[in-house]
């Protein structure tokens, strides 16, 4: 078949959707060989693009592209709302539904819709109660990495987060740590009224250094 014949069929295939292109292992279709070709390396596991900084290598060559520019840290897709940078095109995307409110991935059991489609996987795990992150010490099974990430504190001591307060220490910025920096502030505001009731206009000074003295000489 000639170049023109061949770029005829590609034309065609693209409009009538065409797909004769059969993976012979998992038998998914392409309009094109090259689209084959890229995704028999998924079956056979050959990368043959590496990155000349780290030596990573994928089967993509835009996929490449995209890890380059952890090393460069270029910047090159901006929200036009609010000028945020993103150095991936797709963040960029999930970032405008923040703006425009879509939310494209919908639970098919509550319908509840989320902007990104991590979300709706942590999310179903509240109608299938998976639990698919396991603790490798003590053997506690959690739904969601973060979970078992914070579990693991217990075991290890870490204790991350600090009071702002008092520089008190703990493993999770959770409610009982809430709890605490809030009582103690509740704390430091109850002496807070206490001192302006003592030291008030309606007890002098010397009688408030009296009950000082009294409590001394009573010891």
């Amino acid at each position: 078949m000639s170049k023109g014949s061949q770029k005829h069929a590609l034309r065609t295939r693209t409009h009538t959707g065409e797909k004769q292109f059969s993976c012979d292992i998992c038998g998914k279709k392409f309009r094109q060989r090259p689209h084959l070709k890229v995704h028999m390396r998924l079956h056979t596991g050959e990368k043959p693009h590496k990155c000349g900084v780290c030596d990573k290598k994928f089967a993509q060559s835009g996929n490449l592209t995209q890890h380059m520019v952890t090393h460069t840290g270029e910047r090159s897709y901006s929200c036009q709302v609010c000028g945020k940078k993103f150095t991936q095109r797709a963040n960029l995307k999930v970032h405008t539904r923040l703006h425009t409110g879509e939310k494209p991935h919908q639970c098919n059991i509550c319908d509840k819709k989320f902007a990104q489609s991590g979300h709706l996987t942590n999310h179903m795990v509240t109608h299938t109660g998976e639990k698919s992150y396991s603790c490798q010490v003590c053997g506690k099974k959690f739904t969601f990495n973060g979970y078992l990430k914070r579990h693991m504190r217990s075991h290890t001591g870490e204790k991350p987060h600090q009071c702002s307060v008092c520089d008190k220490k703990v493993c999770s910025f959770w409610y009982p740590f809430k709890a605490y920096v809030n009582s103690y502030r509740r704390k430091v505001i109850l002496l807070s009224d206490m001192w302006k009731e003592v030291h008030s206009e309606s007890q002098p000074r010397g009688a408030h250094e009296a009950t000082h003295r009294r409590e001394t000489s009573s010891m």
